[in-house]
């Protein structure tokens, strides 16, 4: 069972951006922020409180490991959930070491998307 949740999320490029955008609302989530780099990543997280957040690694101004650590300071139990398409060995190591506990490769299916949305969702 779906459990409806508030997404904000940070991506670079618009096209993917609007194209989660549209498909979390559509799946019944409600997207109440989009970021296009790190530091808009960090005020639309204190602004919007979102319950999850869809963070791409490769950001123009900082890395998401890096937005990671600072979501983390904002909030010890944000639910962060990264996404890229970065294959450098130890990424995952570096994803959990951050403190992100979620990780989607691109390109990947909308199906597992909303899968791990709702997994992260469900947890404590």
């Amino acid at each position: 069972m779906k459990v409806p949740g508030k997404i904000l999320v940070v991506e670079d490029r618009e096209m993917i951006s609007q194209a989660l955008s549209d498909m979390l609302t559509l799946s019944g989530y409600s997207v109440v922020g989009v970021a296009e780099d790190g530091k808009s990543a960090i005020q639309e997280f204190k602004e919007r409180s979102p319950d999850v957040v869809l963070l791409d690694l490769l950001l123009p101004d900082m890395n998401g490991i890096d937005v990671a650590k600072e979501l983390l300071k904002i909030d010890g139990a944000a639910k962060l959930v990264a996404i890229t398409a970065a294959t450098k060995e130890g990424i995952m190591d570096d994803c959990r070491n951050a403190g992100i506990r979620y990780f989607i490769r691109k390109p990947f299916r909308m199906k597992e998307l909303l899968s791990t949305i709702e997994e992260v969702l469900s947890s404590e």
